[in-house]
């Protein structure tokens, strides 16, 4: 049992959750829920009747699909996102995927998806300091990219290079230091 669904004390609630709290408003199809979780249809229905009662989901009928998607507009919607994000969501995985790697003395998440701003499309930005090199990421991140259908863009800087590039003020840098961050490796007194 994952932390949300002990949290929710229910893994179907937890999985629906997952799938549909992702930030982007995504819209899924019964059968789609059902395949992405593994769950009953059954099951899945039963669910999605109480969140909709519940006014956390919402239906739209194309022929004979049904589609269900987050309610953007319920007050708890954020809090889920931020919840399942820090339980099952990307960022977990990226730093599940960076804690098998050597050489990193910092890694964060910036853009809009540190901001919750992220689009159906949006790539994930990921700044890493240390001495790894960008082929061993992007083989890290291979298969979570291709599980979430979400690019993957890290930026690596060795240490030096990243304090040169503070100490010249380059404006790229400027602005994510000045940006909403997700730590995933260290903490901001790297950045330093």
């Amino acid at each position: 049992m994952t932390l949300l669904a002990g949290i929710l004390s229910s893994q179907v609630r937890a999985e629906i959750f997952r799938l549909l709290f992702t930030g982007d408003q995504a819209t899924i199809h019964l059968r789609g829920l059902q395949r992405n979780s593994r769950l009953s249809i059954g099951t899945i229905q039963k669910e999605m009747a109480h969140l909709k009662q519940l006014d956390l989901v919402l239906a739209n009928r194309d022929g004979n699909r049904l589609y269900y998607r987050a309610n953007t507009e319920h007050p708890l919607y954020k809090e889920i996102c931020g919840l399942v994000g820090k339980t099952t969501g990307v960022t977990v995985q990226i730093k599940d995927a960076l804690s098998k790697q050597k050489g990193i003395e910092c890694a964060f998440v910036f853009g809009s998806f540190a901001k919750s701003e992220m689009k159906a499309h949006s790539d994930i930005d990921l700044i890493v300091i240390g001495s790894i090199g960008l082929r061993s990421l992007s083989t890290a991140f291979k298969e979570i990219t291709e599980r979430v259908g979400r690019e993957i863009n890290p930026h690596v800087y060795s240490l030096n290079s990243w304090r040169e590039k503070i100490k010249k003020k380059d404006h790229f840098i400027t602005s994510v230091l000045n940006d909403k961050k997700v730590f995933l490796v260290g903490d901001e007194s790297v950045l330093s």
